[in-house]
């Protein structure tokens, strides 16, 4: 896998704008990164990896761990999420500057493996709107 080396990925917390630093944001390179061992690049399938970091993650009022549920927990159709990113504010757009965030709803796992070509497996959480109101990326 090509972007498996360590060296070349630096992680930033508490970043807000993409083209400045701020005193809240800190960084830390990745000296040892953990794919998956199911991982599977063409249909990216168990992709998840865990990162050790050079230094450790001092926790403050704006940099916070993730809660992540217990694997038996389900995501109802229809649940309201957030997503958060500096993706394309419009299709074919530049990404933004600033962080956007957008929220989302829980699409129903045979509606979404039929629209991405049964590409998407059980360990996949699909998110949008069916008619592409918001997304990701937009």
């Amino acid at each position: 896998y090509r972007l498996a080396s360590a060296s070349i990925w630096t992680v930033y917390l508490g970043k807000y704008l993409q083209n400045a630093t701020s005193h809240i944001e800190v960084s830390f390179k990745v000296i040892r990164l953990f794919l998956h061992p199911y991982y599977e690049e063409d249909s990216h399938d168990y992709d998840v990896a865990l990162l050790q970091l050079d230094h450790p993650v001092i926790i403050s009022s704006l940099i916070q761990p993730i809660c992540l549920p217990a694997p038996s927990h389900i995501f109802e159709p229809g649940l309201h999420c957030w997503i958060t990113g500096w993706g394309a504010l419009k299709e074919g757009g530049h990404i933004s500057n600033v962080l956007q965030k957008v929220d989302v709803q829980v699409i129903q796992q045979d509606i979404c493996s039929e629209a991405y070509h049964y590409m998407i497996s059980p360990r996949m959480l699909c998110a949008g709107y069916h008619k592409g109101k918001k997304d990701a990326c937009q």
